[in-house]
């Protein structure tokens, strides 16, 4: 089956002539790639030009500039020739059994299948990898959880566009705004026990610029400057006990996984036996990362952010919180009413 293999990008020509090398390397030759160029200049469009000199797999889609790969995606899905489409990040690089490994998992009972992966820093230092039990995929992960980048994913053509496609949200959050809602369609995803992706993860990464519009409250309090006096007070909150309770609240839920029919497992490994997988889920607990003040209903909170793209899919992630992570935000409300406390009892004991 041919592959249409989709990059936006925009003046990173360096890291874009190794994503393209990654691509045109793949054991699976039956491809195209289409480099969509964002507004892009002169060093961006030599790079892909060279790249089409070499080989002839290789189209160019200029647009003008848009600042969101969403829409890009979108225009190229429409120019794509492929049965199948795969996508690669300007700064993420395949294996060169990427595509073989995907395409061997892909079918019409899975549509949508998701390689292992390893995230290396800026200047190449390994930060970990994903793969085994922890790639594990059920709806209620596709809801509470991004789960994937695009460079990890292949589908068969039209499976996008049974959600309504990739939506410009002109924040970010787009592929796991897609993602969530293929999992409403009703579309289970396949992942496939393979390392064959590395992405960079860095700090001029678009996800670290992309604002929060959700929040799940924990404790209501008084003012906006008390919500995040508090938000920062309790980031030095017994870590201890949240890790305890979340490693409890995961466990369990890696139970209840264990014995849902709606778990796929990946390609190439054996499911976990016995506890195995829920406690290696529970061992990735860290407790909060974040809390926040949040005004919800015309009241200040300190809250928990929830990086949904828009309301249907934040309540479809609170719900799935709050039946798995009780514990957790039973003891963050707890720590957050004590603190409360001993911020009113330090104000009284202040002299006028």
């Amino acid at each position: 089956m041919k592959v249409s293999v989709i990059c936006p990008t925009h003046d990173r020509p360096a890291m874009l002539r190794r994503a393209i090398a990654g691509v045109l390397a793949q054991e699976h030759a039956d491809l195209e790639l289409l480099v969509i160029a964002d507004g892009s200049t002169e060093g961006t469009l030599e790079a892909v030009a060279q790249a089409r000199r070499d080989d002839a797999r290789v189209r160019l889609l200029e647009v003008r500039r848009q600042g969101n790969p969403a829409p890009l995606r979108d225009l190229a899905l429409a120019a794509a020739d492929g049965g199948a489409i795969a996508y690669v990040d300007d700064d993420d690089e395949w294996l060169p059994e990427h595509l073989g490994s995907l395409l061997a998992a892909c079918d019409e009972r899975h549509p949508v299948v998701v390689s292992g992966a390893e995230y290396r820093s800026g200047d190449g230092e390994l930060l970990r990898r994903v793969r085994g039990p922890q790639l594990a995929w059920h709806p209620e992960i596709a809801v509470a959880d991004p789960y994937t980048e695009p460079s990890r994913v292949l589908h068969l053509r039209g499976v996008p566009e049974r959600a309504g496609g990739w939506r410009d949200l002109g924040v970010g959050l787009e592929d796991w705004d897609l993602w969530w809602r293929l999992t409403a369609a009703g579309i289970a995803f396949q992942p496939v026990d393979r390392v064959t992706t590395r992405l960079t993860v860095s700090e001029t990464t678009r996800r670290h610029g992309v604002p929060c519009a959700y929040f799940l409250p924990v404790h209501e309090v008084g003012g906006e400057a008390q919500a995040a006096d508090l938000a920062h007070a309790m980031c030095g909150a017994p870590q201890e006990r949240l890790r305890e309770a979340t490693f409890a609240d995961l466990q369990a839920w890696g139970d209840d996984l264990l014995a849902d029919r709606l778990t796929v497992w990946p390609c190439g490994g054996a499911q976990p036996a016995g506890r195995r997988w829920a406690d290696a889920l529970a061992q990735t607990a860290t407790g909060v990362a974040e809390l926040a003040p949040a005004k919800l209903w015309g009241r200040w909170h300190v809250a928990i952010p929830l990086w949904c793209a828009d309301a249907a899919h934040s309540r479809a992630a609170e719900r799935v919180l709050r039946r798995r992570q009780p514990r957790q935000l039973q003891i963050l409300g707890d720590l957050a009413a004590a603190a409360d406390r001993s911020s009113h009892l330090t104000n009284e004991r202040i002299p006028a």
